[in-house]
């Protein structure tokens, strides 16, 4: 698990880029980049 400063500086890079989907469209392709994230990482749990 990482700690508070290494969440910190690991978020960073990711904070500017994420958005609040504001309609169906939005809302869409938000859930086809995360469903390509898990592809890319793989699912755990």
């Amino acid at each position: 698990m990482l700690s508070v400063v290494e969440t910190e500086k690991a978020w960073r890079p990711f904070a500017k880029n994420l958005v609040v989907p504001h309609d169906e469209a939005g809302y869409e392709q938000l859930v086809q980049w995360l469903d390509d994230l898990i592809d890319e990482v793989g699912e755990t749990g």
